[in-house]
């Protein structure tokens, strides 16, 4: 466990995952079924952060963020009622990743300003195919696909490597101590992490697609 590097916490650690996420995307594709992830906001502001970023390095800081992940033209049913809803399981891939500090689906907690009334998706009959006017639970009812768009939120904390002096201690002196990190790293990791977020629901998706083939 190499310190200096993040040892089993260091994003290296997910290329195998995004090795084995891209091979997953190629064989979703073969059943029409796609993955786009996006930034939807750095530091709080979903518009105009670059001169949020350009202030962080100025100062030494991170900054965290969301990522927005969108799953099309998934099949009905996909999941279990109860231990692997397909929501639990991607929650559980998501927050495998480094820096991931939060997953949520839909409106997520928003949807608790809402009404009953105003939160339920109602279905109709569009040329044969059950949608829903609105997707507020984001594609997911009772840990089941509905066939809607599935939308996930992923918050993604600052990277807390940063060269801004801080508070912390010495293990080896047993006493308190500052500590500026020198060396390169991330103002915030939130674009690439989006790549390895994009590899994890890709390889849980296509995990539920074989147990529906078979």
């Amino acid at each position: 466990n190499d310190y200096r590097g993040g040892g089993i916490f260091s994003g290296r650690l997910t290329v195998l995952l995004v090795i084995a996420g891209s091979i997953c995307l190629e064989l979703l594709k073969e059943e029409n079924i796609t993955i786009h992830t996006e930034v939807s906001s750095i530091g709080g502001m979903s518009k105009g952060y670059e001169k949020l970023i350009d202030e962080a390095v100025s100062g030494n800081d991170s900054l965290g963020g969301i990522v927005k992940i969108t799953v099309n033209n998934l099949p009905v049913g996909l999941g279990e009622p109860y231990f692997d809803k397909v929501d639990a399981l991607l929650a559980r891939g998501l927050f495998s990743v480094p820096g991931v500090k939060g997953v949520s689906f839909g409106l997520g907690f928003e949807i608790t300003k809402l009404k009953g009334s105003e939160a339920n998706d109602e279905f109709y009959y569009d040329g044969g195919y059950v949608k829903t006017k609105t997707n507020h639970s984001g594609g997911v009812n009772g840990g089941l696909t509905n066939g809607m768009p599935l939308v996930i939120n992923v918050a993604i904390r600052p990277t807390p490597s940063i060269g801004k002096e801080q508070n912390t201690i010495s293990l080896k002196e047993s006493k308190n101590v500052k500590l500026g990190i020198k060396g390169r790293h991330d103002t915030t990791h939130v674009f690439r992490t989006q790549i390895v977020l994009k590899a994890v629901v890709a390889l849980v998706i296509y995990d539920f697609m074989i147990k529906k083939l078979n």
